[in-house]
């Protein structure tokens, strides 16, 4: 997929999120590149010892690279529970060459989102947002075709 239409079509998805999930990706920041290495180094200036360059492989088509959404429970002094929200923080990376069409991308999108507001891989899974590599399906079982 070209890095103009890849970027036009994730900005435009990321424009109509609902508010609340806007709200959660506040310190997210989207970088949608043709290039692994420049990304990889972009990431290792930003984030330092933080980032680890293995992440970013030839044939990835998006990964978040941060800290996700977490909630925790803390006791009040009535000892009722509370939940503190810390919103993520980090970066979306969408790498255009290994992405094919408009959906897949928005799919792409979408998965990495969900590990930003803090859901791990089964769980996006779980949603129907598994982004298969070549060769394999959504769930990662090879298939035939490719």
């Amino acid at each position: 997929m070209q890095l103009a239409e890849l970027t036009v079509m994730a900005k435009s998805f990321v424009e109509n999120l609902p508010a609340e999930v806007l709200e959660g990706l506040q310190d997210i920041e989207l970088i949608i590149s043709d290039d692994v290495a420049k990304v990889c180094k972009l990431l290792t200036k930003e984030l330092g010892e933080e980032f680890d360059p293995k992440e970013l492989t030839a044939d990835l088509k998006g990964v978040f690279v941060g800290t996700p959404m977490e909630v925790e429970e803390t006791d009040n002094n009535d000892n009722s529970e509370e939940e503190v929200v810390y919103f993520p923080e980090g970066f979306i990376v969408l790498l255009s060459p290994n992405v094919e069409t408009p959906e897949e991308g928005a799919l792409v999108l979408m998965h990495e989102i969900g590990h930003a507001l803090g859901m791990d891989e089964e769980e996006v899974k779980n949603l129907g947002l598994g982004v298969a590599k070549k060769g394999e399906d959504t769930n990662g079982v090879p298939n035939s075709s490719g």
